[in-house]
């Protein structure tokens, strides 16, 4: 069997997984609400990376669209074996919830050959079960990838899982895989600090997802992070109430108790805080700068203007592109 999508046609209706419509009007309609409210939670979750100014949406965001839609993954036991050559090849089937049917299959590969951007191997040298395990990720990703990839880019993301794109090089990136684009000789530079609200959102938001830290964060690591962020709105009124709209901005998470230690780890690293004269820390002045800008677009966005006035009252009113 090859890797499909299955569309079912009941009577007059059209039923993809617990999606059901009457006409293709009602359909685009309905999946536009799934995807409108699926791009909030990869965006307040950081389920996605950017790849050659696009954004790629990794396989627990294509699950979560699955689950929003009553549609799950099993994996093909049978079917998922290692090659002579040490490939793992792995199928998976998308079931409806509601009745156990399959409506979807897709298979992929991870080989032995893969290789890096530096020209070292990705997956040859990794143990035999993460091999298994992301052949059976890729062929996740690639399943619901066949039978929604639609509703991912009425959500504004790329149609290829981010597991898809490992080894992609700087510069070769085209969405059809047929013209590559030429690598340009001459190094880009680097955006100058501070970065806007929206491009430090999506920079920290990339780090988080490519994190290696796991586990629960330190005490002393939440206290240093809450203590930074606080610094960066020293003297102001409400200053937790600011604190907890620019974290949810930039992280999704409200308090910096609640975060894991991947998120407080990549704050840390970005307020980059060092001793002053008298020993004590203090943020980055960089991160203080883009903390105000941030400060200032979350609230508006919150429509909080108490807050964004007594800003404006103590002298910290910074607009997001300064």
């Amino acid at each position: 069997m090859t890797d499909q999508a299955i569309v079912v046609h009941e009577g007059n209706q059209i039923q993809l997984g617990s999606l059901t419509a009457t006409n293709p009007k009602d359909l685009i309609n309905r999946a536009s609400e799934i995807a409108t409210e699926l791009k909030s939670i990869i965006t307040k979750r950081s389920l996605s990376k950017m790849i050659q100014n696009r954004e790629f949406v990794v396989v627990d965001g294509w699950t979560t669209m699955g689950a929003m839609l009553g549609v799950t993954a099993r994996e093909v036991t049978q079917e998922t074996r290692e090659l002579e050559n040490g490939d793992w090849e792995a199928t998976v089937e998308l079931c409806r919830v509601s009745d156990g049917s399959v409506i979807g299959r897709g298979s992929a590969l991870v080989g032995m050959d893969e290789i890096d951007r530096t020209g070292k191997q990705t997956w040859g040298s990794r143990p035999k079960y993460a091999r298994r395990s992301m052949a059976v990720t890729r062929a996740t990703g690639k399943a619901f990838r066949i039978s929604f990839s639609w509703i991912m880019s009425l959500a504004g993301y790329a149609t290829t899982p981010a597991e898809e794109m490992d080894g992609i090089m700087e510069g070769e990136y085209s969405e059809d895989r047929t013209t590559p684009q030429k690598q340009s000789n001459k190094k880009q530079s680097a955006p100058e600090r501070p970065y806007p609200p929206e491009a430090l959102k999506k920079a920290l938001a990339y780090k988080i997802t490519n994190s290696t830290v796991a586990g629960v964060p330190s005490e002393k690591q939440i206290g240093l992070l809450a203590a930074m962020l606080d610094l960066c709105f020293a003297g102001e009124e409400k200053a937790s109430d600011i604190r907890h709209a620019v974290t949810e901005y930039l992280t999704g998470y409200k308090s910096v108790k609640d975060m894991p230690g991947s998120v407080v780890k990549v704050l840390l690293d970005w307020l980059d805080a060092k001793q002053d004269n008298g020993g004590e820390y203090q943020p980055n002045v960089m991160a203080v700068k883009e903390a105000r800008s941030v400060r200032t677009q979350a609230l508006k966005d919150a429509g909080q203007m108490d807050l964004l006035d007594t800003a404006k009252d103590l002298g910290g009113e910074e607009s997001p592109a300064d």
